[in-house]
């Protein structure tokens, strides 16, 4: 019996929980950050599909591609609010999810990773699995705390007299 969880998958959660961290963020904000954090999020979960990381791609490649196989989401952004690409490839780059510049970047291992997250946090399964092990990590951590905690009380009660 194999287990199902990779060093990968733990990335993911971690991934996950800055997606989450991210998308509050922004919420608050609903203006023009909150526009191009969703471009951003949309070009992500468009790229990770094609996971050939020697891909460029261009803020002119991404508009055509996205008009061509008419991936809503993306292609809404851009249109309903009129936003041009440069500045969510540039803070792509800037937190670590691409390299290159302005008007074209290739997508790291991490941009890959969090494109897989968004993708799956987008379906129901996928989701209720993301939330189940991020809750679960942080209970084990909080327990494990607990535990270390309560040792090193009950080895110091050995060491102090209380006579």
């Amino acid at each position: 019996m194999s287990i199902p969880i990779t060093i990968n998958f733990f990335r993911e959660i971690e991934l996950y929980q800055e997606l989450k961290t991210l998308d509050k963020k922004f919420k608050k904000d609903k203006a023009a950050g909150w526009k191009v954090w969703n471009t951003e999020k949309a070009i992500l979960s468009w790229c990770a599909d094609d996971t050939s990381l020697a891909n460029k791609r261009t803020s002119q490649k991404i508009r055509r591609a996205v008009l061509k196989e008419g991936s809503l989401s993306l292609a809404e952004i851009i249109k309903e609010h009129d936003i041009h690409l440069t500045v969510p490839m540039e803070n792509l780059i800037k937190r670590g999810f691409a390299e290159g510049n302005r008007e074209e970047i290739i997508l790291t291992k991490e941009g890959v990773l969090m494109g897989t997250v968004i993708n799956k946090s987008k379906k129901i399964s996928g989701k209720i699995h993301y939330e189940l092990f991020y809750w679960l990590t942080w209970a084990a951590i909080i327990s494990g705390s607990f535990i270390v905690i309560l040792n090193a009380l009950e080895k110091l009660s050995r060491l102090i007299p209380w006579t």
